[in-house]
């Protein structure tokens, strides 16, 4: 598939562009959670990485176990990527402000490509009175609408992380097609009378500690005892993304409002009719990165749509 080879060789050169000058990093905002989107991120980010002799990850955090260590001398801090800039969610935008609020407008404080969603303009003015001042901070977008809705001359459009994750050989599909409708906040589509499904739960021992983490917040000798090493998290995360894999392979073609139902689809070989979250991911993504070239994606205006179509595309 070209058009995913074309991908990473981007995906590569704008973090090369994000990271440059870096030689040690501590990632932030560890995705602790059952979005398996987000994990797939993290994991790509990791492949980056590690990728390079060059850098060294110096710390991981998520954001229950961020405990205030800015500490470390001659890092860059860098901020796990995803869709939560804009007051989707909450505590991730103010663990974002709260980690700038720790350093000096010259350190160095990269947060990996977003998409951006400002929910007002309160939302808005958040983000530029945390962020405009700061000489060292330097931001990914995932499409051009959230660099029009960021309205920051520093956003770079890069895609997103997951690309860089290995080629997965996936098993034979089970079904012609499978839906993968959100059920959170972001949901804009519904399908009565048609069987979806969604992520599923994270793993209950994972569920547990998360829980823990959490509840645990602003005790830093317990969070430190509860922080996972590095091989752990990047573990949890790889599993969690070779579920969704797994997931995403069961249907000859997919039908999904996540955008990491997408991109999960097209790295497993399947085609996908893609159908837009409520802040429209997919549609912008997809004109971002994958119009004109060999990805098998279909747009949908919502979920009934995208199965007419799908049972259309099988014929």
């Amino acid at each position: 598939m070209a058009f995913i080879e074309d991908l990473r060789s981007t995906v590569r050169e704008r973090l090369g562009a994000l990271l440059e000058g870096v030689s040690r990093v501590h990632i932030l905002d560890f995705p602790d959670h059952q979005n398996i989107g987000d994990s797939a991120i993290f994991a790509g980010e990791m492949h980056y990485l590690r990728s390079r002799p060059d850098i060294t990850v110096v710390a991981i955090d998520s954001f229950a176990t961020f405990t205030g260590r800015c500490d470390l001398e001659g890092h860059a801090h860098f901020i796990h990527g995803g869709g939560n800039v804009g007051g989707l969610y909450p505590k991730h935008d103010r663990n974002r402000e709260r980690i700038a609020g720790l350093l000096g407008p010259e350190a160095v404080l990269i947060q990996a490509p977003q998409s951006v969603w400002f929910v007002d303009e309160a939302a808005s003015s958040a983000y530029h009175n945390s962020f405009d001042g700061r000489s060292g901070f330097r931001i990914g977008v995932r499409d051009r609408e959230s660099a029009e809705r960021l309205r920051d001359p520093r956003a770079l459009l890069c895609p997103d992380s997951f690309h860089l994750y290995p080629d997965y050989d996936p098993p034979e599909p089970t079904t012609d097609v499978i839906i993968l409708a959100r059920e959170d906040i972001e949901s804009a589509s519904s399908a009565p009378g048609v069987a979806t499904f969604d992520w599923p739960a994270a793993r209950l021992t994972d569920r547990l500690l998360q829980n823990i983490r959490e509840r645990t917040i602003g005790w830093p000798a317990v969070q430190d005892a509860l922080r996972p090493s590095e091989e752990r998290w990047v573990e949890q995360a790889d599993s969690r993304v070779r579920r969704g894999l797994e997931l995403v392979s069961r249907g000859s073609i997919v039908v999904t409002d996540r955008l990491h139902g997408m991109l999960l689809a097209l790295h497993a070989g399947r085609r996908v009719v893609a159908v837009d979250n409520s802040n429209r991911k997919l549609s912008s993504y997809a004109a971002a990165w994958l119009d004109g070239t060999d990805a098998p994606v279909k747009l949908a205006p919502n979920l009934a749509a995208g199965m007419r179509l799908a049972e259309s595309w099988t014929g």
